[in-house]
């Protein structure tokens, strides 16, 4: 088993896909370079055992596809930088230990298929930026904890299937812009 934390060097830019893929004994905090840009397609997926609070650099512009799906021991709140513009499908997928609320950033216009899926450890709000104009198939599926009115903004115009399925604890008071064109997003 490997012990203590990961740490990726200053100068790094790029983790590149599947680096760290099924990392299971992989133990301790993960600590990331303010140097780097991109975090490649499953990266650390599956890395069961990393733990801790997960602070992404304010130098990330991608995080890929599966990234951290499943990496259950991340915990504290999830800050995704301004600078990021794109959150790979199933992203975030069954991280379990997040807290607080979630806030996406004004770069984010799209939320990628079951990005945060299964995410249940959020205690606030979830906040949706205005230049967010789509929301993928079961993009929040499975969430528990947030507990303030949702409110989707005016430039949004499609919610997929099962968007927001099973998410427990939103209040029900679910405020939708009036630009949506297609919402299949609530189905139970």
């Amino acid at each position: 088993e490997l012990t203590g934390d990961l740490e990726i060097k200053e100068g790094t830019i790029l983790i590149s896909d599947y680096a760290f893929y099924y990392c299971e004994n992989l133990s301790g905090r993960l600590l990331l370079s303010n140097s780097l840009k991109v975090i490649g397609n499953s990266a650390f997926s599956s890395c069961t055992n990393i733990s801790g609070e997960l602070s992404l650099p304010d130098s990330l512009v991608i995080i890929g596809q599966e990234a951290f799906n499943s990496c259950k021991n991340l915990t504290g709140p999830l800050r995704i930088p301004n600078s990021v513009t794109n959150i790979g499908e199933w992203a975030f997928c069954d991280c379990k230990g997040f807290s607080g609320s979630l806030v996406l950033p004004s770069s984010i216009s799209i939320i990628e298929q079951g990005a945060f899926s299964g995410c249940s450890g959020f205690t606030g709000k979830l906040s949706l930026p205005l230049s967010l104009t789509y929301i993928d198939e079961q993009a929040f599926r499975n969430c528990s904890g947030f507990n303030e009115p949702l409110s989707i903004p005016n430039t949004t115009v499609y919610i997929g299937q099962r968007a927001f399925e099973k998410c427990s604890g939103i209040p029900k008071t679910i405020t939708i812009g009036h630009s949506i064109t297609n919402i299949k997003a609530f189905n139970r």
